[in-house]
């Protein structure tokens, strides 16, 4: 198992699609049904109106570069019981911090879409505009109906000290130490099989428990790489599954969705049941997927009822507050985007048949889906389909 992350250009970070429109749409419905489970950071939530420091009145100014939320610190914002508290964290600072970098990337990338005037930022795609001066907002609800990325923001916190780093940056800490970062916010409306309730305010390690030889292989070496991380210099990787599920919005619980893992090895089918509906995949209709026994998968139809679901994942070190962002853009393709690309189907054949035991399980490409898959990328890299 290896990390896969390689140097990215800036200009990279942020990705915007034909499906835009549409995946904007769906994530203001899921704002609007289910923003606790997709929404949230560390210490809960902040009354409108409410500054940094816990008081009223005016919590920020847009100060040319940047939006600041006045000069208090969040003290005693407790990462999970057991694991320390930071005091200083400004993890609201830091979303504020990131919805200004969206707010000077996204016009100067995407100028047909985005503009910003006088401290208002509009989406002419959407029709939305947003008052960045206005800090009673939550920056975070904002992000969310501005680009189709998910986002979290991880701080690094020493759990054998009440307090963080003394430094926001990775470059003044000890050479012999690499504390471990913690979730402390998140906007997560396109999760597979998680929920970010869960996994705010815990570290890395235990973000990724679940995940097969996560901590026997890679688990010291994304702390360490995550702490060193610098601003200026982003990161990204990729990630994929194959499914029959074109759904965005799949939150799971932890342990439903071990249950969902087991349920499923055992039958060795298709037995996924989602809690949301989604856009549909490159035409896809937008239906409940039917049992193998009313419908079954077979090659000859996998390329309309399987899909590839893919992360692009980057990581970006915040300049101001030192807290490192993580981005999530989910891709959904039906098998059929492999007809006619021989060589890129043989490539993930050849990748699903060196995924180890405990990856294929986790992942569940396993069972008779696997073999239909795999079956029907091999006839695509042999140009039958």
């Amino acid at each position: 198992m290896a990390m896969g992350v390689e140097p990215m250009h800036m200009q990279d970070w942020i990705e915007i699609d034909p499906f835009y429109r549409q995946e904007m749409a769906l994530r203001k419905a899921i704002l609007a049904n289910h923003r606790s489970t997709v929404i949230g950071r560390v210490g809960g939530e902040r009354k409108r109106g409410e500054s940094a420091e816990g008081r009223g009145g005016d919590a920020g100014e847009w100060e040319g570069e940047r939006v600041r939320e006045g000069e208090g610190e969040w003290e005693g914002e407790r990462v999970r019981e057991g694991e320390g508290d930071w005091e200083g964290a400004r993890v609201r600072e830091a979303e504020w911090e990131l919805l200004h970098m969206l707010a000077n990337f996204l016009p100067s990338r995407y100028p047909d879409i985005f503009s910003l005037s006088h401290c208002r930022l509009h989406n002419h795609a959407t029709g939305d505009s947003f008052d960045l001066s206005d800090t009673s907002q939550d920056p975070l609800e904002i992000i969310s109906q501005l680009i189709q990325e998910d986002v979290c923001l991880m701080i690094p916190c020493s759990t054998s000290s009440t307090s963080p780093s003394s430094s926001s940056h990775p470059s003044t800490s000890s050479p012999s130490t690499t504390p471990p970062l913690y979730l402390v916010s998140g906007a997560v409306l396109f999760p597979n099989g998680w929920i970010l309730p869960e996994k705010l305010g815990l570290p890395t390690a235990q973000i990724h428990g679940p995940v097969p030889l996560y901590e026997s292989t890679i688990s010291r070496a994304v702390n360490k790489f995550l702490n060193n991380l610098q601003p200026g210099s982003p990161f990204s990787r990729s990630n994929w599954t194959i499914t029959d599920d074109p759904r965005l919005f799949r939150p799971i619980s932890e342990a439903s969705y071990a249950s969902l893992v087991q349920l499923r090895a055992n039958m060795g089918e298709s037995s996924q049941q989602t809690l949301e509906q989604g856009h549909p995949a490159e035409g896809q209709a937008q239906e409940q997927p039917q049992s193998d026994e009313e419908d079954p998968i077979t090659v000859e139809n996998a390329g309309w009822k399987l899909f590839t679901r893919s992360e692009r994942e980057t990581f970006v070190r915040l300049p101001e507050t030192g807290a490192v962002l993580f981005t999530i853009r989910t891709h959904m393709k039906p098998l059929r985007v492999f007809s006619g690309r021989r060589q890129l189907a043989a490539d993930v054949a050849q990748a699903m048949d060196a995924l180890p035991s405990e990856m294929r399980r986790y992942k569940m490409i396993g069972g008779r889906l696997a073999d239909v898959a795999r079956e029907y990328l091999l006839r695509c890299s042999q140009g039958i389909v």
